[in-house]
């Protein structure tokens, strides 16, 4: 019968047997059981085990083994054991809940998510702070611009001016009522007709010309005749075909063709 052991080994009944190396102190009722540990490992049943086991994410133990630190990304959760805090937090709360966001994701309930704008530009955390060309940021949101606008406000994603055949009414293109308007300004009035039409100001619309003129102005009137012709009044009026030649200052014949006799302005 053994008597007496060698260290690392422990009697019991006679036989030397091994002891865990990391108990401190053995139960002097069950000499297999560990009473204490050495520090860095705790008491589990009867044996002693390192403390990261039941706490992997504790960076610092308090002497009573509890955690007092967390390791990086991790917090204490009610029971006082380390938990990883969602890798795509920013910042967080004690719940270990998401407060903010990296770039690309937006907080919902607290959990950070990817974004579905694909036509943000530039993120501030969860919010959009500059989309893409041909949207606007409607209070950190991408929205589309009117594709009929050939130019827009980035401030309210307005409509500036329109391509042809569109007109700008409250901020938006809408087809235009008058098309034969081949030039719009920015405002989207007209400033030049196709051929055979004139803007008339007081309709407000290119309008069918008059025939005989060569060239109106914005109220119908005609600002030159052609040949066989004279403008009198802004219309223009047909000159006596026996006219050889016109005064164009008293609209009357100043000639006549041979075999006409001319009375006065008339031949005849």
């Amino acid at each position: 019968m053994c008597f007496s052991c060698i260290n690392g080994f422990t009697l019991y009944d006679g036989i030397c047997v091994e002891a865990n190396p990391q108990c401190r102190m053995r139960a002097t009722n069950f000499p297999f059981d560990c009473a204490a540990c050495f520090p860095g490992y705790v008491i589990d049943g009867n044996d002693c085990i390192p403390e990261a086991v039941n706490n992997p994410l504790c960076k610092i133990f308090n002497r009573d083994r509890t955690c007092q630190t967390c390791s990086f990304r991790a917090i204490k959760n009610t029971q006082g054991v380390c938990v990883n805090v969602n890798p795509l937090c920013k910042s967080w709360n004690s719940r270990a809940r998401c407060t903010g966001c990296y770039p690309g994701y937006i907080l919902s309930n607290g959990n950070c998510v990817i974004s579905t704008d694909s036509n943000c530009l530039q993120w501030s955390g969860s919010r959009c702070v500059a989309c893409i060309p041909w949207t606007w940021n409607d209070g950190g949101r991408c929205v589309q611009v009117n594709p009929q606008c050939r130019t827009y406000s980035r401030r309210n994603g307005q409509c500036t001016s329109c391509y042809g055949g569109w007109a700008l009414s409250n901020g938006t293109c809408v087809v235009s009522p008058d098309q034969e308007c081949r030039v719009r300004a920015a405002d989207g009035t007209c400033t030049a007709c196709y051929g055979g039409y004139y803007y008339n100001l007081n309709e407000g619309r290119c309008v069918v010309g008059n025939s005989l003129c060569n060239g109106m102005d914005f109220y119908g009137n005609c600002l030159g005749c052609y040949g066989g012709y004279y403008l009198k009044g802004g219309e223009c009026i047909l000159q006596d075909p026996l006219c050889a030649s016109f005064d164009y200052r008293s609209y009357t014949c100043s000639g006549c063709y041979t075999g006409y006799t001319l009375n006065n302005g008339t031949c005849s």
